[in-house]
């Protein structure tokens, strides 16, 4: 699945909820499909998805609609750290949405240094310059 795939899907879904978006063309490809008064884009802001939608899950009312993340895999490596502190806190009103394409594509898709991993199994992992497939693609 393409990220602007996904990032239709996620649109179609997230009318009610508080959608947290990560910088750059995540953003700018979110608000092309789908620009919302629930949209929060974080520009110039890499890494902080996490943080910014643990504690907006932690502030509002626990029956308002769950908070959603959405991050890039560049990004997160930026801020690896939220993952526990987000696990330690467990709002359960919250949703981290990666989007993992193998690069920082805010950078010109530069190579992130987990191709190869598949953050807990969730796709094939694009496989280096070998693979024939492309890094958005895979």
């Amino acid at each position: 699945m393409k990220r602007i795939e996904a990032l239709q899907a996620l649109a179609d879904l997230t009318d009610r909820h508080p959608v947290v978006v990560t910088c750059a063309a995540t953003s700018r490809e979110l608000a092309s499909v789908k620009d919302g008064d629930n949209h929060l884009y974080l520009l110039d802001a890499m890494g902080l998805v996490g943080s910014v939608a643990t504690g907006l899950a932690l502030g509002v009312d626990p029956s308002a609609p769950k908070v959603v993340g959405i991050e890039g895999d560049g990004a997160l490596l930026m801020n690896p750290n939220v993952l526990p502190t987000g696990g330690y806190l467990a709002p359960d009103n919250l949703l981290l949405v990666l989007l993992d394409n193998g690069v920082y594509g805010s950078t010109g898709a530069l190579p992130t240094y987990c191709r190869g991993s598949t953050w807990g199994g969730s796709r094939q992992p694009w496989d280096g310059p070998h693979d024939r497939r492309t890094p958005s693609t895979a």
